[in-house]
């Protein structure tokens, strides 16, 4: 008797492509679970010019395409045609098991288990924590009212993940009911092809390239202008900047600078990551943790950096990162007062004079097991 395959659905409201966890996930399951499971996703596309996402049996439905210039009353249709389509999906298919990715996504699964009384096993992963202040601030009263209906849906989860220990323990004090034993943590890992093995223990060569990744469109949430600052002032660092999200605010701030080694490099595929990152010495991380979210955040670069070989320099505000700061070994993990750079003692932080390697194991195949093991059993 030939054995029926199962179908997991996976709604993520945010363009998939602008969160490399998800892509690991999902290229995961289309090795994992080629030939047990049809894995079904729902989610949008970004305007931004990103190579999509395909993935062995994997079929992604891209309901619309993301505008950040788009006014509130498109931004309400987009919203609702997303619930909308997304609802159908999960009635045509009749899943076995659904999991969605944050408040965003929440709507058309609260809607199939409230009124269409559905059966199939659910799980929830969260790449960022939200206070209910947060929730109820300007812009997000879409994301509030579907963020209210998630109440029915905590009740009957099977699994529900935060990034790390202690966005997990914020999330259980706001939603104290929660069952804890469905919930989990689930670190923000890149896959074991990005392991580099580094042959170079103490590089000594200047100036020393340093390299940041990510959104860099914000002085009030990021050490732009104290990092671009002491860059410029020294001739012992080059800086490239590569981004999908680089402000004209920002972009006109480097241009006055007028910096001999300063480069806005402009945005690059993750899967091409890899070979970009290893022609550097140092990847920067740059939030400013003005918010309980960020200030408990180890972002997914930091993990990207260290499998590169990479040291990391962290601002000493991101409580998240903390433990994992090392200086005995390489790559190192260092903290930086970054309101303070004048005062770092980066020859020292930069010295491996008689250090090791400590290999990394940071890779998102070492903690997918109970995540998928828990999504074969539906």
């Amino acid at each position: 008797m030939k054995k029926m395959v199962k179908k997991i659905v996976i709604v993520h409201h945010q363009p998939l492509e602008m969160f490399p966890p998800v892509l690991n996930l999902l290229r995961y399951l289309s090795t994992q679970l080629a030939n047990q499971f049809k894995v079904f996703v729902l989610t949008t596309q970004s305007e931004l010019n990103f190579r999509m996402l395909e993935a062995g049996n994997i079929s992604i439905t891209r309901i619309y395409k993301t505008n950040r210039n788009n006014r509130t009353l498109k931004k309400v249709f987009n919203f609702g045609l997303f619930v909308i389509r997304s609802l159908f999906l999960l009635l045509k298919s009749r899943p076995d098991s659904i999991l969605y990715y944050e408040s965003h996504s929440a709507l058309p699964v609260f809607l199939y288990y409230k009124y269409f009384r559905g059966k199939s096993k659910l799980f929830i992963h969260y790449h960022e924590y939200m206070t209910h202040a947060e929730y109820s601030s300007p812009g997000m009263r879409l994301i509030n009212y579907s963020h209210k209906k998630e109440g029915l849906l905590y009740t009957i989860a099977s699994w529900i993940s935060h990034t790390n220990e202690k966005r997990m323990e914020l999330f259980l004090k706001d939603n104290p009911r929660i069952n804890k034993e469905v919930c989990k943590t689930l670190p923000n890992y890149p896959p074991l092809a990005w392991a580099f093995d580094i042959a170079i223990s103490n590089r000594k060569t200047f100036p020393v390239r340093l390299v940041y990744v990510g959104s860099f469109g914000s002085f009030e949430t990021l050490y732009i202008k104290e990092l671009l600052n002491w860059v410029n002032r020294s001739p012992s660092f080059i800086l490239d900047i590569y981004s999908f999200n680089v402000t004209d605010e920002v972009n006109d701030f480097i241009s006055a600078m007028n910096s001999k080694n300063i480069q806005v490099k402009g945005n690059v595929d993750y899967d091409l990551l890899p070979s970009v990152l290893k022609a550097y010495t140092v990847g920067i991380i740059l939030y400013k943790a003005n918010s309980l979210n960020f200030q408990y955040n180890a972002p997914n670069k930091l993990f990207e950096y260290l499998a590169i070989g990479l040291d990391v320099w962290f601002p000493e505000e991101m409580l998240g990162c903390l433990p994992y700061v090392r200086e005995d070994v390489y790559p190192k993990v260092i903290k930086v007062d970054f309101k303070n750079l004048k005062d770092f003692e980066y020859q020292k932080a930069l010295n491996k004079t008689s250090l090791v390697k400590r290999n990394n194991d940071f890779f998102c195949e070492n903690i997918f097991g109970p995540l998928v093991n828990k999504l074969a059993e539906c």
